[in-house]
């Protein structure tokens, strides 16, 4: 009789090296598809460029310019020459918003009080940056209160999703003076995570329910931001976030992707 039949089967143990390589491979795994579905919708759904009613504005716009500029043979009837002739009234306070502010755009606080995050309505505009290839909503949010040093300061809210935030306490989109817009830079998506390859003059276009509105960059810089006293970190914001004399948008998003240390920020003009 062969004795190797009753021979009972060698019992195998788990190297905890290899099941700990496992479980990072599990987890890693997991991250990626989660950060894939918060991600890829809000790109894929961008991409797809400005919903239909901003669209229809801006053919109306169009139309409207190239009536006016045609001969006085062909008249406007009395509501275009009223729509052409009056400037539309801005929604925005005009309360002081030169206040203390600070330069920074991150996640949203563990209690948002101006809504869910990430974002998954309606936007209040749309951003075009044919230079970059970037499609993108436009969110309208309020700062939020944040403690430093002992000191309240403002924060700039960014949406966790693939769109950018305007602050509603700046000039609204198309208005005389400064709109504010931040984004994400290497974070859901990495809407604003080309911003660096802007080049000069290059078109900044913004629609609306009124129409699109176009702007041209005039400047480009880097400050850093990370570490920097409390002071300085405001006297930055008075510099870029305050009001403005012209029409303006100025965009911010941290920089670089590896360790946000900077805030990049981009100004057009009209």
């Amino acid at each position: 009789m062969n004795r190797n039949l009753h021979q009972r089967p060698t019992s195998r143990t788990l190297d905890p090296i290899t099941a700990v390589g496992a479980l990072i491979a599990l987890v890693a795994a997991t991250a990626l598809i989660t950060y894939a579905l918060l991600t890829v919708p809000g790109k894929l759904a961008a991409s797809g460029g400005p919903p239909e009613e901003f669209l229809a504005a801006a053919t109306r716009q169009a139309n409207l310019v190239a009536v006016s500029s045609t001969s006085t043979e062909v008249p406007l009837d009395a509501t275009e020459e009223s729509n052409l002739d009056q400037s539309p009234t801005s929604t925005v306070s005009t309360e002081d918003v030169s206040g203390a502010a600070e330069l920074a755009v991150g996640p949203a606080p563990t209690t948002n009080p101006y809504g869910d995050w990430p974002f998954s309505g309606d936007a209040d505009y749309w951003l075009t940056i044919q230079a970059i290839h970037l499609e993108a909503p436009i969110i309208a949010f309020l700062p939020w209160d944040r403690e430093i040093d002992g000191a309240t300061v403002l924060r700039l809210p960014v949406p966790n999703s693939f769109a950018v935030s305007w602050d509603q306490r700046s000039a609204e989109p198309g208005f005389a003076g400064n709109t504010i817009i931040s984004g994400h830079s290497n974070a859901y998506g990495g809407v604003f995570g080309d911003l660096d390859q802007l080049p000069y003059g290059a078109e900044i276009a913004v629609w609306s329910r009124l129409g699109v509105f176009s702007y041209y960059v005039s400047s480009i810089t880097y400050i850093e931001e990370k570490d920097q006293p409390l002071d300085v970190r405001l006297q930055n914001a008075r510099n870029w976030l305050g009001p403005s004399s012209d029409t303006r948008v100025t965009l911010i998003t941290c920089w670089p992707h590896s360790d946000s240390s900077q805030r990049l920020i981009v100004v057009a003009t009209r």
